[in-house]
């Protein structure tokens, strides 16, 4: 999610905002995490992620953010102009945010090493089903499809 997260505090409150700032940086730890977990071959390289600065707007805008995540102790750096071309091999950038929380995986084959492992947990997968709703109905999952087919999870 890429929002300020100062704006996140702003918009939804100081717990409720910070709560979500957490959740949304804990997502690649997350999936890493489950990757080593049940063995999924994806490619996964845990290196960081470079946002490169677009213009001087660009760049203020990826300097105020890395000062907000900075604050909160999250492992990011800001690059000038030059250390970014060095680091992509060109281009004309102001500079670059590198969040190191995160890295890249091959999504197909992420997805199917989770669905490998949800099979093998006894979820049954559908394809090319609607869903209309999904509820918590205790230990299990509900989830209403089209044209009336339903499925429990867990």
């Amino acid at each position: 999610m890429w929002v300020m997260p100062d704006i996140l505090v702003t918009t939804l409150g100081q717990t409720f905002g910070e709560r979500l700032i957490e959740l949304l940086g804990r997502g690649p730890q997350e999936v890493f995490e489950l990757i080593e977990k049940h063995g999924i071959e994806c490619e996964a390289e845990r290196a960081g992620t470079l946002h490169c600065a677009v213009g001087r707007k660009g760049l203020e805008e990826s300097e105020i953010r890395a000062e907000q995540w900075q604050r909160r102790g999250v492992p990011v750096e800001m690059f000038n102009a030059e250390e970014t071309r060095r680091r992509i091999g060109g281009g004309d950038y102001g500079g670059a945010l590198l969040d190191k929380r995160a890295g890249t995986i091959q999504p197909l084959a992420y997805a199917r090493g989770l669905a490998r492992v949800a099979l093998a947990s006894g979820a049954k997968i559908f394809t090319q089903s609607t869903v209309l709703a999904v509820s918590d109905i205790g230990p299990r999952w509900k989830v209403d499809t089209e044209p009336g087919l339903f499925m429990r999870i867990g």
